[in-house]
């Protein structure tokens, strides 16, 4: 502990890393609760979601912001493109880097 001026600072219990599967769980949950996916989890883990009609670009943008509360990361603007955006294992890839520190 470490006071400042009167008031004490006192750790906050990290939170446990999140696992690849528990990421990959959170997007497609994400996915399927979006309009005009009728609750479809059949989404392959490679399916191109963009390309095939799966997300829209604002919807990309509410994943975005899901991410990065879900998992207290930030995502860049510069992360957001079509190559890291272009199926979940991609989007996966990216929360995992952004987790890591990279």
């Amino acid at each position: 502990m470490r006071k400042f001026d009167g008031f004490v600072e006192t750790a906050q219990p990290a939170l446990p890393t999140p696992s690849r599967g528990q990421v990959l769980s959170a997007i497609r949950k994400f996915l399927s609760t979006t309009p005009g996916q009728n609750g479809d989890s059949a989404l392959s883990d490679d399916e191109p979601l963009i390309e095939n009609g799966h997300m829209t670009s604002l919807q990309a943008v509410e994943l975005v912001l899901f991410l990065e509360e879900r998992f207290s990361l930030r995502i860049q603007p510069e992360d957001v493109s079509e190559e890291n955006f272009f199926s979940m294992n991609c989007v996966t890839d990216l929360v995992m880097s952004r987790i890591r520190g990279e």
